[in-house]
């Protein structure tokens, strides 16, 4: 393998967290939830049990909508 793409492979795996058994990440959220409505006939589930984990050195990006949310 080329220098340049085992130098490549060798940064993959360790941001991965290869190597490093006790690494913990910086956000883990597990089942998310979200849902309107809750109670009525209408209930409305629009996140269905959703997982996040943020692991040190990832790259994280969120989108945030300018507009003001209309609460139902």
């Amino acid at each position: 393998m080329p220098q340049n793409k085992q130098a490549f492979v060798h940064a993959i795996v360790q941001s991965l967290g290869a190597g490093q058994p006790n690494r913990r990440p910086l956000i883990a959220m597990r089942g998310i939830r979200k849902s309107y409505y809750i109670g009525q006939p209408n209930e409305l589930e629009i996140l269905h049990g959703i997982d996040l984990t943020v692991w040190p050195g990832s790259s994280l990006r969120l989108w945030v909508n300018p507009a003001p949310a209309k609460v139902p």
